[in-house]
This record gives structure tokens, C-alpha cells and sequence, in this order.
């Protein structure tokens, strides 16, 4: 399964949440005369480069026109204006290991010693029980250095992005990028030697480990050699050489692993429809709303990551046009999902225009204070989590149920099982993932613990009862079916954006009590039907092909495709027959058949750079396979689709 920076970023952010954003090329690059640029500075504006992962400075806040590597005013948004800089922290932080829970260090040697290397080098080896996960080595010798603005500041900074944001759109879109896409910089994380390795799609075996060796260089300095060992679906990185040249290593604190940022994100006015023609479908029947396609414009992606959620939601319970979120706003965020003690509208200051999370803390509640302390912090939750009580804690009470069908057991997994592995994580990624299953159980997903039967990923949750439960356990507590294990070995997962609706009716939809993700199931439980099949209409092998699908009872729905490279695709659907029934599973995947169908035709000879082109030499309908269907807002799904051994990059 290919692996991109953006599955590092995901797995450590989501590891250590107060750190900030895991930068997966922490190098600050060089210029054209092969010149080390500087590092990234507070104050910095500039985004994440989609390819590869590092960040590309557009201006500093704090610097004026054409000082200290600052362009000049022609080369500025209009009207720039400095921002004083004010007081910054400075901490030392001695981690070594950062790693993804699905990842242990399962043996050291030599000058290791647990998870620290002694100085006099050693080697990691690494294991995992989940497939996918990430890992950051920083062995010094000189430990990390945190620089960070005070927290009273970030409302400093929070100010001065609303009141130049006007400037700044324009600005950047001559750059080709959207103000979504950029970040303002107000805490780093820098190390002079780093090794980074990602991976999706496979366990680490033995033998995937990291040689450390610690060499003298110049005058009193040390500093560190690395050298990967690893399988080929391994994505690995180090730190580069000082100057550009083969065997010159560097001591320099110039390398940024983690950073504090501010974001930004627009709400999408500009969405027109109109009426395509589109091959007919015998088993819709007449549509009297007709078919739909969303016109958007088929760049390089939306930029996603673990403040998206937060921005999103303020997006959906305000008007305002535009969010802003900084990582110091997830406890709250987190704190909002778990509590449900207030409106969210409450919640949402919206002043100027701009949505902003408004939540007090509770004295309890984790705060960015120094990074030394988060990943202590986030220990102690991972431990918390775990423990459960001795009376009710659910991963212990759960851990060893019986299922009430054929008796077999069921072991209790880790939240990040949910939001990591199964097919709706590798659709929508994991930030996305969390939104969605928060939203769908009225539950922070964080707080769920899973239970294993077979290739199944079943919770008890009462927030879903109106939903007839899956099985009982053999207590007689219901249990339902939110996601399978995704077998990532047979093609790749098709990435897709998560639909969320935007303005006031929208808002009142994405609120309804969802329904159930639909997985589409043969007798021996390997999921998924290949879209030849379902075009066709031979979906009989599915377990329930003839019972009626669980949509909800409304007479139509949309379907809505976000397939890499292309404008997202969305269709109005019949889903009653005529006499007013829902339709049958084996309808429900003929109707996605042909949704997918016509939007391979409608899109076959547009222009894709990536590949994850579709139509004649790249992919085709007999690549496809339909694995389920997820509803995301009152009147809209979207498919799970996957590629039967394709594995795009």
C-alpha cells in the first residue's frame, strides 16, 4: 500500500496532540546555490508542500519588506503590515522516540538502552499491531528546542490574520493557493539530527530498525549518523546534509519536527449545479428532480489536517464565513464533543465575521503549557483510557464477550482501531473519521472501545438505538456494526474528502440522527462487489440482497463521489420503488453501480495528473469495487469504494 507524508502527519498528530502539526520533511531546504534557508521562524506564513510534506515560507508577519529574507513590499500581500513580536518561550525537551500507539520499540542493542540511545550509538528496532503507523527518532545529543509565543499572544495573532485576511486571499491566489491551504507559525519544534518512517498497509517486521551512531565533526561538536533498515513499503527520510553535499552532517538546530499554527478556512459559496445527461438507469425509474453534478474546480486537494475538524464545525454551526483555529483550541474542541453541556452555538464567538472557538477550560483539561509535559500529558490519558475501572471499565468488561452468533469471541480494541483501520479511516482519514463517528454516535470517538469479531468492528452504544443492533453479547447488551477491518492488501482505498454540508438548512441537516454505514457483505464475509457485478445487477451473493435497505425512508437521496484529481461528483437517486418501499440491498448496489459508472464516462477524458486517473490506460470500471455506502448528511451518502490490485501513489 503506497504511503504519503500526509499518513505520517495523521499517525504522530494524532499520538501527540499538543505538540502541533508533525512537520514529515523537517528540513528547512536549500536555495539555488545550494544554500541552507533559514529555519521556520515564528511569525512565518506559509503552507504544507502537498508532494513531499515540508513547509514553504511565504512571508513573516514580524519582518519588515525586504530585511532578514523578507520579500519586498511588491512581493507582499497589499498593505502588509508588521506585527510587533512579543515575548517567546524558549524549553529544552530530551524525547528521543516519537511514535504512532500502533507502534512499539521492540528491541534495542548495543549502546541503546529502552527507548533512549546512549551516546554511544545503537540500533531501534521497531514493530507494529496495526497497519499503519509512524515514527520519529531525534538522538541528539542536543536535546529539542521549543520556542513558542505566550498564550495571552495567540489572541494577538488571532487579530492581526482577521484583520489583514482580506489582503491575504487575493494574495495567495495569484499563488495558486487558497487561504484553507496556508498556516501562520506560532510555536516550533527544531532538532539538528532526525529519521522519520511511515507506513500503511503492512505490519513491520523484524528487521526494521534505525543504526545510530554518534561522530565527532569540527571543533567540540557531535553529532548523529542514521541509517534505515526497512521493507519497501516503508517510507523513510533523515536529516540531510549541512550543505547540500554527500557526507557533510549537521549540527545546526535548524531542523523543525513540530509546528504550532494558526488556520484558516472559507466557506464554499461559489457551488453552482446543473443538469447533466447521463446514460438511464432502467431500475431508477422516472427522477423528477433529475441528475445532478457539483461543479468545482479539480485542484490538488483540500489541505486536511487535525485542526480541519475544528474548523469545519465551526463552519456548520455559525454563519460566519470564515473559521480560525490554532492547536491550542483542540482540548476544548475535544472537550465540547465530550461534554454536550452547552449549545454549540454558544460555543462560537463570531465576531468581524470569523468563527472562533469560545470555551473555557476546565482545570482538568490539557494545555500546550511546554512540549516536554504534553507527551507525559497524553501518556497519562493513553493509560487512563486503557485501565478502565474495576466495576466499569470498558475495554476491560468487554474484552472476553461472546457473540450471540455462532458463538465466537470477541477481543476489545483501542479507539484509534475505528479512526486507523477500517474502511471509513482510510476513505475519509483519521481527523475526518473522528468528526464523522462523533457526530454519528453523538459521542467523542476517542472515548469508544471497540470490540473484534472476525474481521467486524462493533461498539455498544446507546446513542444508536434506533438502529436494530447487529448481535447480542452473551450478557445481552446490543452491539452494532460501524466498520470492517479494511483489507488493505487487495487495492488501494479510494481517499476521498468528507461531504459536509454548509449554511443554515445544511447545518439543521448534518444534526438528524444519522443512519448506520452500509457495508456490502458476501456469505463467506469478504466484503465489497466489483462494480462490473453491481452494474450488472448480479449482487445475489450479498448476505440480505433482498431485504430492504436501511436509508432512512426517504423517497430520494444524493450520492456523492470525491475521487483524487477531479471535481467531486454527486447524483440524485430513487430509493423507494413504486409502492413507496425502500429498495433492496441488491437495488442499493445497482444504483451506486451506475452512480460510478457515469461518473467514470462523465470524467474519462479530463485532464488528471495523478494517478488516480480514470478511463482508457489508468483506471477502469473493472478495477473498482464497492465496499459500502456512508450517510454524512440528511440527503446525502457517499461510497466506500476501493481498486482490486491498483495501488495508486
Amino acid at each position: 500500500m503506497p504511503v504519503s507524508h500526509k499518513d505520517y502527519s495523521v499517525e504522530l498528530a494524532d499520538a501527540y496532540p499538543d505538540r502541533g502539526h508533525p512537520l514529515a520533511d523537517p528540513q528547512p531546504g536549500f536555495n539555488t546555490a545550494g544554500d541552507i534557508l533559514p529555519p521556520i521562524e515564528i511569525g512565518d506564513v506559509g503552507y504544507i508542500q502537498h508532494n513531499h510534506g515540508y513547509f514553504v515560507r511565504l512571508f513573516n508577519v514580524h519582518l519588515r519588506p525586504g530585511r532578514d529574507g523578507q520579500p519586498h513590499r511588491v512581493g507582499l500581500p497589499e498593505g502588509f503590515v508588521e506585527l510587533e513580536r512579543g515575548e517567546l518561550r524558549q524549553v529544552k525537551n530530551s524525547t528521543q522516540v516519537f511514535k504512532s500507539h500502533s507502534v512499539a520499540c521492540k528491541s534495542v542493542d548495543a549502546g541503546a538502552s529502552g527507548p533512549l540511545v546512549a551516546p554511544v550509538g545503537g540500533t531501534l528496532t521497531f514493530s507494529a499491531t496495526q497497519q499503519r503507523g509512524a515514527i520519529l527518532v531525534t538522538p541528539g545529543p542536543a536535546p529539542i528546542t521549543c520556542i513558542d509565543v505566550l498564550s495571552e499572544d495567540i489572541k494577538r495573532y488571532k487579530q492581526y490574520m482577521v484583520m489583514h485576511m482580506n489582503s491575504w486571499i487575493p494574495f495567495l491566489k495569484m499563488k495558486g493557493l487558497k487561504l484553507d491551504d496556508v498556516v501562520l507559525i506560532t510555536g516550533v519544534d527544531r532538532t539538528a539530527c532526525w529519521a522519520t518512517a511511515a507506513f500503511a498497509g503492512s505490519n513491520l517486521e523484524v528487521g526494521f530498525g534505525l543504526d545510530v551512531q554518534y561522530a565527532p565533526v569540527a571543533g567540540a561538536h557531535i553529532t548523529t549518523q542514521l541509517k534505515w533498515h526497512q521493507d519497501t513499503s516503508v517510507m523513510t527520510n533523515s536529516t540531510p546534509a549541512a550543505t547540500g553535499l554527500e557526507g557533510t552532517l549537521n549540527t545546526e538546530l535548524n531542523q523543525t519536527i513540530f509546528v504550532r499554527r494558526l488556520r484558516a478556512k472559507r466557506r464554499f459559496w461559489g457551488m453552482s449545479m446543473k443538469a447533466n445527461a447521463e446514460p438511464h438507469d432502467p431500475d431508477v425509474g422516472e427522477d423528477s428532480d433529475g441528475d445532478y453534478v457539483m461543479e468545482e474546480t479539480p485542484e490538488r486537494g483540500e489541505f486536511d489536517d487535525s485542526l480541519s475538524p475544528i474548523l469545519d464545525y465551526i463552519l456548520e454551526h455559525s454563519d460566519v464565513p470564515i473559521a480560525l483555529a490554532h492547536d491550542d483550541d483542540r482540548p476544548s474542541y475535544i472537550e465540547l464533543l465530550e461534554t454536550h453541556d452547552r449549545l454549540a452555538t454558544d460555543a462560537i464567538s463570531t465576531g468581524d465575521g470569523v468563527g472562533t472557538l469560545n470555551i473555557p477550560l476546565k482545570e482538568n483539561s490539557i494545555m500546550h503549557h511546554s512540549p516536554q509535559d504534553s507527551s507525559q500529558a497524553s501518556r497519562q490519558r493513553k493509560s487512563t483510557e486503557s485501565s478502565g475501572s474495576a466495576t466499569g471499565g470498558t475495554r476491560n468488561s468487554h474484552q472476553t464477550l461472546l457473540m450471540s452468533e455462532g458463538g465466537s469471541s470477541a477481543g476489545g480494541g483501542s479507539s484509534s482501531v475505528l479512526t486507523v483501520d477500517g474502511y471509513i479511516a482510510w476513505t475519509f482519514r483519521p481527523p475526518h473519521t473522528h468528526y464523522y463517528l462523533s457526530y454519528l454516535l453523538g459521542v467523542n470517538a476517542t472515548t469508544l472501545q471497540p470490540l473484534f469479531w472476525g474481521n467486524k468492528l462493533l461498539v455498544a452504544h446507546p446513542a444508536v438505538g434506533h438502529v436494530v443492533p447487529h448481535c447480542n453479547s452473551s450478557d445481552g447488551r446490543p452491539l452494532w456494526l460501524i466498520d470492517y477491518k479494511a483489507e488493505v492488501s487487495r487495492g488501494s482505498i479510494v481517499p476521498q474528502t468528507l461531504f459536509i454540508p454548509s449554511g443554515e438548512n445544511d447545518r439543521v441537516k448534518i444534526n438528524i440522527q444519522l443512519q448506520l454505514p452500509i457495508f456490502f457483505v458476501h456469505g463467506d464475509g469478504r466484503v465489497g462487489i466489483s462494480l462490473p457485478e453491481a452494474v450488472a445487477g448480479h449482487p445475489t451473493s450479498l448476505v440480505g440482497a433482498h431485504q430492504s435497505a436501511p436509508l432512512g425512508g426517504r423517497s430520494t437521496t444524493h450520492l456523492y463521489l470525491s475521487w483524487p484529481g477531479y471535481a467531486a461528483y454527486r447524483k440524485q437517486v430513487e430509493i423507494q420503488d413504486a409502492h413507496h418501499r425502500q429498495i433492496t440491498i441488491s437495488r442499493l448496489v445497482r444504483r451506486i453501480g451506475s452512480f460510478i459508472d457515469a461518473f467514470i464516462q462523465a470524467n474519462s477524458t479530463v485532464y488528471n495528473a495523478s494517478q488516480w486517473r480514470v478511463g482508457e490506460g489508468a483506471i477502469i470500471r473493472d478495477h473498482i469495487i464497492i465496499n459500502g455506502l456512508v450517510q454524512v448528511s440528511a440527503g446525502t451518502w457517499q461510497p466506500i469504494v476501493q481498486l482490486n490490485g491498483v495501488f495508486p501513489m
